[in-house]
């Protein structure tokens, strides 16, 4: 498998643009600046992946002083996003069976945290059996097969079932931003990322 990306350094970025796609190396910074001009507004969501657990680590209070979880901090980020340019981004959450309740009564605790109900949705993944390495069911007591999350592979289907696909074609939405949980000092709204997308029509 081969992944390909734009690899720019300043102040030779536009020189290395021009020569086409190079093999991705993850040491390497995309840096695009022309992009913070041209990203905004085109229609842009956001994809939150929680991970595959009967507890959120969304939930999980991850700032020392204020106590912040995951999902407030993203959901932070994404209201200064709407103030900086002056738009409406709407945020999925995929859920699990295991902790759908969870994540659903944290953020109607808090309000959805500042954003607006109707911009948040919650869609939700399938169950499937545990394996072992030597690919046998695995049981959670004797009569009973273990069940765990499907997964992300499955999320664009998870999203086309729960109709949030087609409420993205109703508002004209063209591009994705889809990131995991786990990282607190992420950008959901990555804008080089999205502009480069949006210059090369990917």
């Amino acid at each position: 498998l081969r992944i390909h990306i734009y690899i720019l350094h300043p102040p030779t970025w536009y020189q290395e643009l021009k020569s086409g796609p190079k093999t991705f190396h993850p040491e390497r910074v995309l840096q695009m600046p022309f992009c913070r001009f041209s990203v905004w507004p085109s229609p842009c969501r956001f994809v939150k992946v929680p991970g595959n657990s009967s507890k959120s680590k969304g939930c999980f209070p991850v700032t020392l002083i204020k106590k912040k979880s995951l999902f407030q901090l993203f959901a932070e980020k994404i209201r200064a996003a709407q103030k900086k340019y002056q738009v409406t981004v709407p945020l999925a959450i995929m859920v699990s069976p295991l902790n759908e309740k969870e994540i659903i009564s944290l953020f109607e605790k808090n309000h959805f945290f500042g954003l607006e109900k109707e911009n948040v949705f919650f869609f939700k993944q399938d169950l499937l059996p545990f394996l072992d390495e030597n690919g046998k069911w695995v049981f959670s007591s004797q009569n009973t097969l273990a069940m765990g999350p499907d997964g992300n592979g499955d999320l664009f289907y998870h999203l086309s079932r729960a109709g949030i696909y087609q409420k993205l074609h109703q508002r004209k939405i063209q591009y994705l931003s889809i990131f995991s949980v786990d990282n607190p000092l992420l950008n959901p709204l990555e804008e080089s990322l999205i502009g480069h997308h949006k210059l090369y029509k990917n």
